[in-house]
């Protein structure tokens, strides 16, 4: 069953990355691939350190991935790929052309893909498209959706490079989003038509500040582009937790030495992801863009 909410299924054709930023740092894939070391797609990728659990920067390859997307009879929104970065530079180049001539293949699917390398894909694309361009009848592929992960403003020339990109859909992941992200400037039809915000989840989690959400969602609303809240995190704001008066003062003043966190703004509190929901000010923004 798949747990990621703006996507119908998740398909990993590879798996295997390297950290690159700081929205890398608790990285959910790593203790994955790490429990499961004798299976094929994740054999190598994990080492132990001293701080503890990293990827060892290897991608191993599941060709049988491209026969389960052939093999799906019903529409599907389908990420790729959720453990790993396709656009790392250990995914084979050939495979990624099988990759997208199975996508063109099978346009009742839509295929969203993120990656943090917008360069390496936007160089990788530009070479694909000059050498396949007698064979391509379409481009860009109306059903692959390019995008790429921003946690901040310090990694926001990643939306710029993905600009320089020709896609139907471009989207931004903002997740986690650890800080302010002002996007007003690369938001529009032309530019980027869906924006996805997060906070972080796991037992490393940090806190977002609930306003960095509330900026995204009124900047996308102001330039008519689709938004979709994803998730809060592990954490509430402290006035928004409310209803904890079945616990006693004792075991208050451990939660919050425990958990209390200082974030340049509001005070939030660890209360777990199922606790602190999807809801932003009251309401679900489930929105997704329209292809035409």
């Amino acid at each position: 069953m798949n747990k990621i909410e703006w996507c119908d299924r998740t398909i990993n054709i590879g798996a295997g990355c390297d950290k690159i930023s700081a929205g890398c740092a608790n990285c959910y894939a790593i203790p994955i691939a790490h429990r499961f070391p004798d299976h094929p797609k994740f054999s190598g990728l994990t080492r132990k350190t001293k701080s503890g659990i990293e990827w060892t920067g290897r991608v191993n390859i599941d060709e049988g991935a491209l026969d389960k997307i052939a093999s799906l009879k019903k529409p599907s929104r389908i990420f790729l790929n959720s453990m790993g970065d396709l656009f790392h530079h250990g995914m084979p180049s050939l495979f990624l052309e099988k990759l997208f001539r199975v996508m063109g293949g099978h346009p009742r699917h839509t295929f969203i893909i993120l990656t943090k390398r917008p360069n390496q894909m936007r160089e990788w694309l530009e070479t694909y498209v000059v050498r396949n361009r007698e064979t391509l009848e379409v481009w860009p592929l109306p059903n692959v959706w390019l995008g790429v992960s921003v946690e901040s403003m310090d990694h926001v020339w990643r939306i710029q490079e993905l600009l320089k990109i020709r896609a139907r859909v471009r989207l931004v992941s903002a997740e986690p989003l650890l800080a302010p992200l002002q996007l007003t400037p690369y938001l529009g039809a032309d530019k980027i038509n869906w924006v996805i915000t997060g906070g972080e989840s796991g037992p490393k989690a940090r806190p977002s500040d609930p306003n960095w959400f509330r900026e995204v969602r009124d900047d996308c609303q102001a330039s008519k582009v689709s938004y979709f809240h994803k998730q809060n995190g592990e954490f509430l704001q402290m006035v928004d937790v409310g209803g904890w008066v079945e616990y006693t003062e004792q075991v208050q003043e451990e939660i919050l030495r425990r958990y209390v966190r200082a974030i340049s703004g509001p005070t939030m509190i660890r209360v777990g992801k199922k606790r602190a929901g999807r809801m932003l000010d009251g309401v679900e923004h489930n929105e997704f863009p329209e292809v035409k």
